[in-house]
């Protein structure tokens, strides 16, 4: 992105039409919640390439705002690992999800069979087991390479998963990740400012998983969604309706169209979120009672 902080914050006190500006992180999280709000006529729905430009938008308006007026605004990123690294930024104005991401939210509401059931087949997917089956295999594949992300993180490691290639990893007869790969396929696709990690890394990566604290001093992966990234996810759906799950081809079952499936679904769902109390709740702290609604 080439727009600096202060050209947002211009670009937004610009804007006088709206009763407030919700700041999300790309573009399919505009197309979420456009679709999630009723009142979205009244809500600037607008994305700044990134959690940091999200957090960079708000820290600044909440500066601007002991000192002055400004339209209410509100910026909701992913969870990430932020708490678990104590990066993330505190405010009234900034939510995040309640899961590592908006993809983890999505996969855990009953949009999950609803994509199952639309683009599955019915008998391929009894024969896996069910559609509980395919849930926990699928989260377990994504966990593991989520705690590797968290720990190279945590680590300060700078290993990129840019070129992962969750397809070459993943068991078509099984959708099971074949872990003793995954670190030799990183490695084999770091840059020369990559670091190539030991092969036997993943054992420092659960360690470090399972010792990562939340505020309360307690155990912070407590749930296997908030170390999967959701995009791991539903790129691992993507590989199964092609073959074992379903007979989807490439192309139909790529994982942007399986997220556009869930995104769709999940408009029905997200009012039951905490998110979306939290919005609510924000609403009414800023004196617009009823302007968020689902």
């Amino acid at each position: 992105m080439n727009v600096s902080i202060e050209e947002l914050i211009t670009e937004l006190s610009m804007t006088y039409s709206f009763k407030m500006h919700l700041i999300l992180e790309g573009d399919d999280d505009r197309k979420l919640f456009r679709a999630l709000l009723r009142r979205v006529e009244s809500i600037n729905v607008v994305y700044v390439w990134g959690a940091d430009n999200v957090t960079g938008v708000i820290q600044k308006i909440d500066e601007i705002r002991q000192k002055s007026t400004f339209v209410a605004t509100l910026g909701i990123i992913d969870r990430d690992y932020r708490i678990a690294l104590g990066t993330l930024y505190r405010s009234p104005n900034l939510l995040y999800s309640d899961r590592r991401d908006i993809e983890c939210m999505m996969f855990e509401s009953p949009s999950f069979d609803a994509v199952l059931a639309e683009f599955g087949s019915d008998r391929k997917i009894a024969a896996f087991g069910g559609v509980s089956a395919v849930r926990e295999t699928t989260l377990k594949a994504a966990s593991f390479v989520g705690t590797l992300r968290f720990y190279s993180l945590q680590a300060k490691l700078p290993v990129s998963f840019k070129k992962l290639d969750l397809e070459r990893l993943i068991c078509r007869r099984s959708l099971a990740l074949r872990s003793n790969e995954l670190i030799p396929h990183l490695n084999a696709r770091q840059g020369v400012d990559g670091h190539i990690l030991d092969l036997d890394a993943h054992v420092e990566a659960k360690r470090a998983r399972d010792a990562a604290l939340c505020d309360q001093d307690r155990p912070y992966f407590s749930h296997p969604l908030l170390v999967c990234r959701g995009h791991d996810l539903m790129e691992i759906l993507a590989i199964g309706f092609r073959s074992l799950l379903g007979n989807r081809s490439s192309a139909e079952s790529s994982r942007e169209n399986i997220e556009s499936l869930f995104r769709l679904s999940f408009a029905a769902h997200f009012s039951q979120t905490d998110l979306a109390s939290s919005m609510m709740n924000w609403a009414d702290r800023e004196g617009l009672p009823g302007l968020i609604t689902m």
